[in-house]
């Protein structure tokens, strides 16, 4: 294909319930300039034969095939085929806003490196509420980083468009969990023009069980506490060399920490040492509940007064 904008990259592992309607929310509005690139992850279900339908429907859409590798390994190999100026991500179970390609020309015609939007949950099938004004902001990246350790935007890889270039020295880590909070923060540092979009374009299905969301292992949490040292060593050194305070990183890092201290106690398996490094960290940490607010302050007090009262184990 030539000259692409748009690269829509689409891992699938399994994905066969979801698939369909998930291609359909791109492929029914995109045009020559974007082209949906499904990696078949060793699905051993029917996905191969409806990637396969849509490779035959049209011209824009291409597979490829891989051995199981995981999430990280299947993004990763999109990524290197990809042609787009830009690339998103969009999850098998997910989908995108009907509008979101008509507005994204428009966009587009403004020099970024990150396009950040919103998303809507979806509880129950194909039922969502989409909200937001489509006003635009355009951040620097000082402007940026101060919001997202401010807790106003997330972690999450998929709510986003980045320019391809953004990646040329990033790469998600292979063999984890919570990838996208090890990666994201990465590509922050990369750039310095992010376009912010209030609008629900991502449609999060909450419904799918098998979401690493709702996983409660021990390499799960072990993952998520490696990633969140590694975005919280990468954002300090940042804060450190334009002598910035570490106030709100902090902050960042305990709203993390008492996500993954609360979800220890519902793992059945051994995780007694991860237990004592969230313990250790948190008992540490002084925090103004005022300031607080903006981050999921009720898991917080909830695990603090679960290792006050000695509970915690």
């Amino acid at each position: 294909m030539k000259n692409v904008v748009l690269s829509v990259i689409i891992p699938i592992y399994n994905s066969e319930k979801y698939l369909e309607r998930c291609i359909e929310s791109v492929v029914n509005q995109a045009d020559d300039s974007i082209e949906i690139i499904l990696v078949n992850d060793g699905s051993t279900d029917g996905s191969q034969i409806i990637c396969e339908k849509y490779t035959h429907q049209y011209k824009n859409v291409r597979l490829f095939v891989k051995e199981n590798g995981g999430l990280s390994s299947a993004r990763n190999y999109g990524l290197a085929y990809a042609q787009g100026k830009y690339v998103a991500f969009l999850d098998s179970d997910d989908m995108w806003s009907s509008d979101f390609i008509k507005d994204l020309k428009k966009y587009v015609k403004t020099e970024w490196d990150i396009l950040n939007f919103n998303y809507c949950y979806e509880s129950t099938l194909n039922v969502y509420k989409q909200n937001g004004t489509k006003s635009v902001e355009v951040l620097n990246q000082n402007e940026f980083i101060d919001l997202f350790n401010k807790n106003k935007y997330e972690n999450q890889i998929c709510f986003r468009i980045y320019k391809r270039s953004l990646f040329e020295n990033v790469s998600f880590p292979l063999g984890r969990y919570y990838e996208d909070i090890a990666t994201f923060y990465k590509l922050i540092l990369q750039a310095s023009k992010i376009m912010c979009v209030d609008y629900d374009y991502y449609i999060y299905n909450i419904i799918n069980e098998d979401s690493i969301t709702k996983q409660v292992s021990r390499k799960h949490l072990e993952d998520m506490l490696k990633s969140t040292n590694e975005m919280y060593k990468g954002l300090s050194d940042y804060y450190n060399v334009n002598g910035y305070d570490l106030k709100y990183l902090e902050y960042n890092k305990i709203n993390l920490y008492s996500y993954i201290g609360l979800k220890l106690m519902k793992c059945n398996e051994d995780v007694d040492d991860l237990k004592s490094l969230v313990c250790d960290y948190v008992k540490k940490q002084k925090v103004n509940l005022i300031d607080y607010k903006k981050y999921q302050w009720k898991k917080y007090v909830a695990l603090k007064l679960l290792i006050t009262f000695g509970l915690f184990k």
